[in-house]
């Protein structure tokens, strides 16, 4: 798993997402935010489990706690289908749908 800034606004996750990865990721990604709009990109996240919603959602409060914004872009259809299960797809900011 890593965590890039490919460009001003945008941060990136890439590889699996799990338990053991999370615990080190989140500081990561924590200190990585500031206020304002944020770009989350997934696209790169091969594997994800609960551990990794529970991060996003932990991301998406802080964000907003400090007065921005994180866009989620490209969740991964196992993440999509995780929060429409556990009724989470509103806070991420997803549509009805999985894709």
């Amino acid at each position: 798993m890593s965590l890039t800034r490919p460009a001003p606004g945008q941060l990136a996750l890439s590889g699996t997402l799990d338990m053991d990865s999370v615990a080190q990721l989140q500081p990561q990604l924590l200190q990585a935010m500031q206020g304002g709009s944020l770009r989350l990109d997934l696209s790169a996240v091969a594997k994800a489990d609960a551990a990794a919603l529970a991060m996003l959602l932990g991301a998406l409060r802080e964000q907003q706690r400090r007065g921005g914004e994180l866009l989620l872009e490209n969740l991964p259809a196992s993440l999509a289908s995780q929060a429409q299960l556990y009724g989470i797809a509103g806070l991420l900011g997803m549509s009805g749908d999985a894709s």
